[in-house]
């Protein structure tokens, strides 16, 4: 089965910002379910993007808001997203640097790798272990 999820570096350095975070200034429960959260938002974005409006960004990335975050992302394919960041909603995201794009897809990593980091199953699809 293809990713249906990209997680960008950008994208994967706010998640763990976010998990560092909440874990230290709450618990690593929250701080999972906070992340696990973030990641059902994605699987719903990934059947069908355009149920989210786009941004003001450069672009014009999707914006899927979940609890105090928004999530950043764009269609890959009809059935998949590259997720572009995930800043709190109380950042400044006015610079424009702040959602540009990767140059390459090398600068993209797997939304396999940040399962492994979070302790999931990467045997089934993400939809299913999340």
């Amino acid at each position: 089965m293809a990713e249906r999820i990209t997680i960008s570096r950008p994208a994967k350095n706010d998640l763990d910002a976010i998990w560092d975070y909440l874990a230290h200034e709450g618990s690593p429960e929250i701080a999972d379910f906070v992340i696990a959260r973030l990641f059902e938002a994605m699987n719903r974005a990934a059947e069908n993007p355009g149920l989210y409006p786009k941004s003001e960004f450069r672009g014009n990335p999707r914006r899927i808001n979940v609890s105090e975050y928004a999530v950043f992302c764009e269609s890959a394919t009809e059935h998949s997203i590259c997720v572009l960041r995930v800043i709190h909603g109380r950042r400044n995201i006015g610079r424009k640097s702040a959602l540009e794009r990767p140059h390459s897809a090398a600068a993209y990593s797997t939304v396999t790798l940040l399962a492994r980091f979070l302790g999931w199953s990467t045997s089934v699809p993400l939809a299913m272990a999340v």
